[in-house]
């Protein structure tokens, strides 16, 4: 379920795509008790076409090495890879710090925006209307 993969281009080769590692996994609880497993990404990474709610947030390093992060924003996309063409929200997001973002797989648009209902009611992020 987190596979999902980053393409880039090679400076190389133009048209070869690699695949990038994610940084992390989180995960995050919902008002409904129910979790969800996010694989985090640097916010400005390219995606390939993929249904996901995704979520933004300011990551730092704990001084025991571990990333820390601060909710900012929790939105679904049935196509990450355009999302953030013209997002509504992103000069909220990028204004308070934003630096990455986690991708939870998820093909059904319903089961998306529950999910977010879920999880912006439990975690509050200030750039969610």
């Amino acid at each position: 379920m987190l596979g999902v993969f980053l393409a880039w281009k090679s400076r190389s080769r133009k048209n070869q795509e690699k695949r990038i590692s994610k940084i992390s996994n989180i995960t995050l609880t919902g008002t409904s008790g129910q979790t969800y497993e996010f694989a985090v990404y640097p916010l400005d990474s390219k995606f390939v076409p993929v249904g996901v709610v995704y979520y933004i947030s300011e990551r730092t390093m704990t001084e025991s090495d571990k990333g820390s992060h601060t909710s900012l924003y929790i939105g679904q996309s049935g196509d990450i890879s355009t999302c953030f063409e013209e997002h509504h929200q992103q000069d909220c997001f990028t204004a308070i710090g934003a630096n990455s973002i986690g991708l939870h797989v998820d093909s059904s648009e319903q089961s998306r925006r529950e999910k977010v209902r879920d999880l912006v009611n439990a975690l509050q992020p200030p750039c969610n209307d």
